[in-house]
């Protein structure tokens, strides 16, 4: 029997190449704050002698149903992309990897190894990326000489990315190896008009929040921060950072945060986190009640729009049959049951699960064309596997009331927060809803459109339209 011994040090570390010297060049002083400390907690984690640097990233082969690990005797890369061939060669510890694809496969667990049949699927030429590459050269700087494990982040729920952490400590734990688990992201890219996505509000909020959050140990709120919130701040930090949480799983976390900034419009930020005694109250037990209590405040206050769709869709799963609009009638009433053009958009764990409607009516009935789109989003849309019952309990919808397209005659016309747009061609045809997390302006929506229509360009054929939609939770 193993005694519980929680990783060595939790390290969070960005991933700008610029601030390795040598790549950075001049511009490399703009960030010496973080490369200062950056050092500094390569020191600290070379201090401590740990047998391996399990480092998660955000840049590697990310797949929507499972975090990876990268397989592999010796795992290399190079900052070829920018500018830099300087070869990395580092031995993998292939021993602790192996255990950890055990209990993955033991435990049902979200997280898949990224064998030699993978990556000639995916044409993986280059196991170690920038993401990876960056702390671990501040590690090597420091004299590390020992294994690693590359774990890239997948678009799964924050519990099952947490539960990916706890396997790998689980793993280390059985091996009495000695880890430290660094959590390589940046903050948002989105803090002023210099940042690569413009100023949006929401960048400086997640910095803020973000800092706070290491600062008082809030770590439940970080690790559930709203997926649309993140995606306006474009930042890459939150899904290791959650890993790296749960390699920490039931030990108390003393967080220390050593530097924050943000130059070149981007905020990076270098913290550690030491593990140590037991706590009484698990991370893992906060999080499972944090989410159910979420989705169960949700279902209290959803709109009849909402509800209706959500009770057609759990009883199409649950009886493989459609429920009649009569049936559904003694449960949800709305208050207006006029013709509408209607969508149906589906999430779940805050990624989309699915959206499909019309902005035309299909039948003189709002119920039914609800529970028609509520069904059909659930279930077939393509891009997505068919929603299954222990799914159910997960989800969150949203109805969207169309109004009818207008013709407009050019993007100026065109407001992405007030309107939704239709680029339509003889053979093409492409649509985007208003208000979407993440579409700032026109050129962005149109762009969007164009490709959701298979267009590439806005040429004197496409025609566009308009429309306002009347949004329910």
């Amino acid at each position: 029997m193993t005694t519980f011994m929680p990783p060595v040090l939790g390290v969070l570390l960005p991933h700008p190449p610029v601030i390795i010297p040598r790549i950075g060049q001049d511009e490399a002083s703009e960030a010496q704050k973080t490369i200062d400390h950056a050092r500094l907690a390569a020191k600290t984690v070379q201090s401590l002698a740990p047998d391996t640097i399990v480092v998660i990233t955000p840049h590697g082969t990310i797949f929507e149903d499972a975090v990876t690990v990268m397989s592999g005797d010796v795992l290399s890369g190079t900052f070829g992309e920018f500018g830099d061939d300087t070869p990395y060669r580092l031995d993998s510890d292939t021993e602790l990897v192996a255990r950890i694809h055990q209990l993955a496969v033991e435990t049902n667990a979200k997280l898949t190894v990224l064998d030699e049949a993978l990556k000639k699927q995916f044409q993986i030429t280059k196991e170690l990326d920038y993401g990876a590459l960056v702390p671990l050269d501040f590690m090597l700087e420091a004299g590390f000489d020992g294994t690693i494990v590359h774990v890239t982040i997948g678009l799964v729920s924050p519990l099952e990315l947490y539960q990916a952490g706890m396997l790998i400590q689980k793993a280390a734990d059985q091996l009495g190896r000695r880890i430290v688990v660094i959590a390589s992201g940046d903050n948002s890219h989105a803090l002023t008009d210099e940042s690569p996505e413009g100023a949006r509000p929401e960048g400086k909020q997640f910095d803020d929040m973000l800092v706070d959050g290491i600062r008082h140990g809030k770590w439940t709120e970080l690790i559930l921060t709203d997926r649309d919130f993140s995606e306006s701040a474009a930042e890459d930090t939150i899904l290791s950072l959650t890993i790296m949480l749960g390699c920490l799983e039931g030990s108390l976390i003393q967080p220390s945060l050593l530097s924050y900034e943000a130059p070149f419009g981007i905020g990076y930020t270098v913290a550690t986190f030491r593990g140590s005694g037991r706590s009484e109250v698990t991370l893992y037990t906060s999080l499972q009640h944090a989410i159910s209590s979420h989705i169960q405040q949700r279902r209290t206050q959803e709109s009849p729009p909402v509800k209706l769709a959500r009770l057609a869709l759990e009883y199409y799963v649950r009886h493989e049959s459609r429920p009649t609009a009569d049936k559904l009638k003694q449960l949800v009433t709305l208050d207006m049951d006029s013709p509408h053009g209607v969508f149906v958009t589906i999430k779940q764990h805050g990624y989309l699960r699915g959206c499909i409607g019309s902005t035309e009516p299909v039948s003189a009935s709002l119920y039914e064309d609800i529970i028609t789109y509520a069904i059909e989003t659930g279930t077939e849309d393509d891009r997505f596997f068919p929603v299954e019952e222990d799914e159910l309990d997960e989800l969150i919808y949203q109805v969207s009331l169309l109004s009818p397209p207008e013709p407009v005659t050019s993007p100026g016309e065109l407001d992405p927060k007030r309107y939704g747009v239709i680029v339509e061609t003889d053979e093409h045809y492409g649509l985007l809803l208003p208000d979407l997390a993440g579409v700032e302006d026109v050129q962005t929506q149109l762009a969007y459109a164009l490709e959701k229509a298979g267009l590439t360009e806005l040429t004197p054929d496409v025609r566009l339209y308009r429309f306002t939609a009347s949004e329910y939770q």
